[in-house]
């Protein structure tokens, strides 16, 4: 699919192989999913993080599009296809989302998500998923005003004070 229909005026949302954006994106999603103390203290996980992202951009299973106000770029949605944890169905996956900051507050992370819906129903997938971090409020509330719900809740404890 070389393109997703997108419905706020002026925009487009175009595929593409343009990895470096697309890692530029991720880097800043994962950066605001953490707090200034974590970035600190969790450098080698986000260069870890980073480099897994790399090497799933090259999975077949995965397709990145690009939010393009005329030239401009606007943001990303990166989706995949995999199977849910619990029945194992085949599902769509957003493995990111990104709005560029002058883009922000306008409803277009919600409209991606909106394609990401399309996406999934064009490749016979009949659910759609997504991880967020417990602390990134306003993912979550994008999220929640997109109708999904909390499926699974992963808890961890630090075993070692840093």
């Amino acid at each position: 699919m070389d393109s997703i229909p997108f419905q706020t005026e002026g925009f487009t949302l175009e595929r593409t192989d343009d990895k470096g954006y697309i890692l530029d994106c991720m880097k800043g999603t994962i950066l605001s999913s953490v707090n200034e103390t974590e970035r600190e203290l969790n450098a080698l996980w986000i260069q870890n993080t980073l480099m897994v992202v790399a090497s799933n951009l090259k999975d077949p299973r995965n397709e990145a599009f690009i939010l393009m106000h005329g030239n401009k770029r606007a943001g990303m949605l990166w989706l995949g296809r995999s199977n849910d944890q619990f029945t194992c169905e085949p599902i769509g996956y957003v493995l990111g989302v990104f709005i560029e900051e002058g883009f922000r507050r306008k409803g277009l992370g919600k409209e991606l998500i909106a394609s990401a819906e399309i996406w999934c129903k064009e490749n016979g997938l009949l659910s759609l998923s997504l991880n967020v971090s417990a602390t990134n409020t306003a993912a979550r509330a994008l999220y929640d005003g997109c109708g999904f719900s909390e499926q699974s809740v992963v808890m961890r404890k630090e075993l070692y004070k840093k």
